[in-house]
C-alpha cells in the first residue's frame, strides 16, 4: 500500500496527516503537540507524529502532498492595497 504524507501550512492551523491506501491513518494539528494555539509554524512535530504512527521514516513515504491556498495570500494583498488607496484618497482634497 502506498503512503501519502499530507502537510497543511496555509491558514492558521498547521497540521499533517498520513494516508494509507487512500484512507486517513493518522492526522494531528501542530498546536496539539507544541501547545501554541492557532500556530502557523511548519508542522515538524505533526509530521513526526504521523510518521511514528505509521512506523516509517520519511523514506517510507511514497508521496507528499502540500496544501496551498492562494486566496489567503490574495486577501492579505488586497487588504494591504485597499488601505493604501484609502490613505492616498483621504490625503487628496475633494473637488467641489
Amino acid at each position: 500500500m502506498s503512503l501519502i504524507l499530507g502537510v497543511n501550512m496555509s491558514g492558521r492551523d498547521s497540521s499533517a496527516a498520513i494516508l494509507e491506501g487512500g484512507r486517513v491513518r493518522f492526522a494531528v494539528r501542530e498546536e496539539r503537540l507544541n501547545r501554541e494555539k492557532k500556530t502557523r509554524r511548519f508542522p515538524m512535530m505533526a509530521i513526526g507524529a504521523c510518521l511514528k504512527s505509521a512506523g516509517v521514516g520519511l523514506e517510507g513515504v511514497d508521496r507528499v502532498a502540500i496544501s496551498w491556498n492562494p486566496t489567503i495570500n490574495m486577501e492579505r494583498f488586497n487588504s494591504a492595497q485597499s488601505s493604501v488607496v484609502r490613505a492616498s484618497s483621504s490625503a487628496t482634497p475633494s473637488m467641489p
